[in-house]
């Protein structure tokens, strides 16, 4: 069970090497075909992000939370792509970019009687197997000045979030809260979002470098959910709806050639605490719950950190 990540980091370090070469080729090949006002052009940028932060995990009962377990990221490395068409005033972007790195921290799992009494803590090694991450946008610039422009764009974006819990140790109150080895692997958790946005952009073109800022915002965001624990073979499956997502970034990016930028930055996103329904399968038998209300909950927060270079083909 245990994830071969040694051939997918060599796997996306080579794909990243020949996304790089293609992209200087094409600015020293061409370097004078696309002058900066022509009504089209293309832009790949080939990316390496670092994002740390953490994701949230609750089970509620009657409004009372009795669990929550705290997945890091700490960090993420991921390696990408992001490609943009422009036509006069309009844009299509595009990025993806996948989790290489094998551990990501450590989870820490805690659980609460009715009373709100902490009966249990555990904290375990933790793993991500193979997180990824997709954005589609379109948008619509104004100029304001010959130094700023504006735009509105509506996208959607997908992350779906892997992570493995393993080893560590347990405490429990009713055992003087004595620390107990365990081993092997415990809980497997995803988290797969579903993101409808809107947004707004605004750039300053000056001199030596370009700022390019944007803000995003969904209210009709959807998550689901599955935390399989492997020793009491129960899989627990959430959903989530109407989920409220943030996002503001920041770059900046100046001109190594006619046709070839480099540029750096960060995103922020933010999801708070979601209230979903719940259902469970026993794996050995099959058989399934039934669905409880508002007794499942998650939480997103993380900064994505970026260097980009692009290629304007």
């Amino acid at each position: 069970m245990r994830l071969k990540l040694k051939p997918l980091l060599n796997t996306a370090a080579a794909v990243l090497i020949i996304m790089l070469n293609i992209s200087v080729c094409s600015a020293w090949q061409n370097p004078d075909e696309i002058p900066p006002d022509e009504s089209f052009h293309l832009l790949v940028s080939p990316t390496l992000s670092l994002y740390y932060g953490s994701a949230n995990e609750y089970v509620f009962n009657y409004g009372h939370k009795i669990s929550e377990l705290n997945w890091d990221v700490k960090p993420l490395i991921c390696a990408g792509v992001n490609a943009a068409a422009y036509v006069d005033k309009f844009s299509l972007t595009g990025s993806y970019s996948q989790a290489f790195n094998r551990s990501t921290g450590s989870m820490r799992d805690y659980d609460w009687d009715d009373s709100g009494t902490l009966t249990n803590y555990s904290k375990h090694d933790q793993t991500q197997g193979g997180c990824l991450f997709l954005d589609i946008a379109g948008g619509y610039s104004l100029v304001i000045s010959d130094i700023f422009k504006m735009g509105l764009k509506i996208g959607y974006r997908y992350s779906h979030l892997v992570f493995f819990a393993e080893n560590g140790y347990l405490r429990y109150k009713s055992n003087n809260w004595v620390q107990e080895p365990a081993y092997g692997y415990g809980v497997i958790y995803q988290q797969k979002y579903s993101i409808p946005y809107t947004g707004y952009i605004l750039s300053a073109t000056l001199p030596w470098f370009e700022i390019h800022s944007d803000f995003n915002y969904s209210f009709i965001g959807a998550c689901s959910c599955k935390d399989s624990h492997l020793k009491t073979a129960v899989d627990y499956y959430d959903s989530m709806k109407y989920i409220q997502y943030f996002s503001a970034g920041l770059y900046i990016s100046r001109s190594l050639l006619q046709n070839l930028k480099i540029s750096g930055g960060a995103d922020i996103q933010y999801i708070p605490l979601t209230k979903g329904d719940t259902y469970s399968v026993d794996t050995t038998s099959g058989n399934r719950s039934l669905t409880t209300r508002n007794t499942a909950g998650i939480m997103l927060r993380t900064v994505d950190v970026q260097i980009r270079l692009t290629a304007v083909l």
